[in-house]
């Protein structure tokens, strides 16, 4: 009875253990990584797909995958120091370089990108030269890009629509917009597309310089009640004046603001495909 017993749990515990150590084999491991990446769990996909690497360190896949995971978790700067540890082969693996300058992109290091691809050309001579064209639009050297692709005889239906779109950029002049508020009060802002501010700042200014005048014309040049808000009205008219070149720096902004995320939007398709 007591060998029996023995047996049996000899027997329970060889099964419990052959079940534990497939549980962590190679097929279940990489099912359960896909299952976290999937259901969105990147970080915990990452570290699964970095477990598979470990064991089979020069797996093109299994690479790519965990520098995917850490860029879709937000951990580019664990992904970018990762990345740094593969193999040289795998470095230079096209779909893994495309991981690692995801992960730049996320970043904003476009210089980065820029350079490498210029010192290790890793694609064909067409994608090395979208890729440069788009460090250069993403960086906002949109005539460096220009003169990129002119001489590279580079031609593109999406780039040419960007061009255009960049070379119909209207923005506001700084010294006309000053010019226009030292004339006529609040003309600067409403030059910038700021209405309601010209407004205010035209008729505050124009008030006290009447509360002025009347003070003036009742007491004469002693008039504490003139003096005033003629003080007043100078502030305001010079702060009218920096008002309307604030005014137009900021609907310049906003303008190539809007414009980047044309840009943006427009090469995402070559960033993440």
């Amino acid at each position: 009875m007591k060998k029996a017993f023995i047996l049996f749990f000899f027997s329970i515990s060889v099964n419990l253990m052959a079940q534990t150590m497939n549980i962590f084999d190679k097929q279940n491991t990489e099912n359960f990584a896909a299952y976290l990446q999937n259901t969105g769990q990147f970080a915990f996909a990452a570290e699964e797909f970095e477990r598979l690497h470990f064991f089979d360190p020069l797996n093109t896949l299994y690479a790519k995958q965990f520098l995917k995971n850490y860029r879709l978790a937000q951990l580019t700067d664990k992904g970018i120091a990762r990345y740094k540890y593969l193999t040289d082969s795998l470095k230079m693996d096209e779909s893994i370089k495309k991981e690692y300058y995801r992960l730049l992109v996320e970043q904003q290091k476009y210089t980065t990108v820029y350079s490498d691809i210029i010192n290790f050309k890793p694609f064909d001579s067409k994608e090395n030269m979208e890729w440069e064209l788009a460090m250069l639009m993403l960086n906002k050297n949109y005539s460096e890009a220009i003169t990129f692709a002119q001489n590279n005889q580079y031609n593109s239906n999406s780039f040419e629509i960007l061009i255009q779109d960049y070379q119909q950029l209207q923005q506001k002049n700084i010294v006309m917009a000053a010019t226009f508020s030292a004339i006529i009060p609040g003309t600067g802002k409403i030059y910038a597309g700021k209405w309601k501010e010209g407004i205010f700042s035209f008729l505050f200014v124009g008030a006290s310089a009447f509360q002025a005048y009347r003070g003036f014309s009742k007491n004469g040049a002693h008039s504490l009640y003139g003096w005033l808000f003629s003080g007043i009205g100078i502030s305001f008219y010079a702060g009218n004046v920096f008002g309307a070149i604030d005014a137009t720096n900021s609907y310049n902004h906003e303008l190539y603001e809007k414009y980047h995320l044309k840009v943006t939007t427009s090469y995402s398709s070559l960033l993440w495909q």
